[in-house]
């Protein structure tokens, strides 16, 4: 590419940026954060009940591997 092109790149770069840092800022993630992760993952009992299984699951390493109905449990919590 030639030095125009490379201008012109930086250019397009940057107006994304300033987009995008318009549209993400502080209020958007705090509304994000309230919405999906409070709304959907807190307040709803069935997913946090699942996250709660979820992550004691993860930080057992050894009860995953060694537990036989780790998948049919986790079919249940999860609904598949």
């Amino acid at each position: 590419m030639n030095d125009n092109q490379n201008k012109y790149i930086d250019i397009l770069k940057k107006a994304v940026y300033d987009k995008i840092s318009i549209l993400i800022n502080d209020l958007t993630v705090d509304s994000i954060v309230k919405i999906d992760l409070v709304h959907s993952h807190i307040d709803y009992k069935t997913s946090a009940s699942f996250q709660d299984y979820y992550f004691r699951t993860l930080d057992n390493e050894e009860l995953l591997l060694s537990g036989s109905d780790f998948f049919r449990q986790f079919k249940i919590m999860y609904a598949l």
